[in-house]
């Protein structure tokens, strides 16, 4: 399953769409407040099904809710030159490359869950693509991603 997303870089009160491969809205993204550490993941009738909080610490850390909720944490590794990220809930690892334009997401054995590509970036937008091998695991790798991207952010 792929799914595509374009946001703006200017971002005030942000929503955006997840489009899969045939342009239909899968997903819908908002932040609440301007600037903000959080997004909500809306199905395309608008009906909420997650949340995802910058918790603040020395490396960022992110919590994933499922409603009330709380499926686990993400976080930032100190590395080199890579970003990298392990996920506490389902044992997955997310690790980028040189330029934080393609990150692959991997479960625990090391196969393969997603890939992320930053697909292009202008003064006012960028455009990502999320490749999904199982569509079962997609909610679990768009919010993945959409930490990735909102630390990126915050660089």
């Amino acid at each position: 399953m792929k799914l595509l997303f374009e946001q703006k870089n200017l971002k005030w009160f942000d929503k955006y769409n997840i489009y899969d491969e045939a342009g239909n809205v899968v997903f819908m993204v908002k932040s609440g407040r301007p600037l903000a550490n959080n997004l909500t993941i809306n199905d395309a009738q608008g009906n909420e099904l997650a949340t995802i909080v910058r918790e603040f610490s020395f490396l960022p850390s992110f919590a994933f809710y499922r409603g009330d909720e709380l499926l686990g944490i993400m976080s930032k590794k100190f590395s080199f030159f890579t970003p990298r990220y392990e996920i506490d809930y389902n044992g997955w690892k997310a690790e980028g490359d040189f330029l934080c334009w393609d990150y692959q997401i991997t479960d625990g054995a090391g196969r393969c869950v997603a890939e992320m590509h930053k697909e292009s970036v202008d003064l006012l937008r960028e455009s990502y693509s999320l490749d999904v091998k199982n569509e079962e695991d997609a909610m679990d790798a768009l919010m993945v991603a959409l930490a990735i991207d909102l630390e990126g952010d915050s660089r």
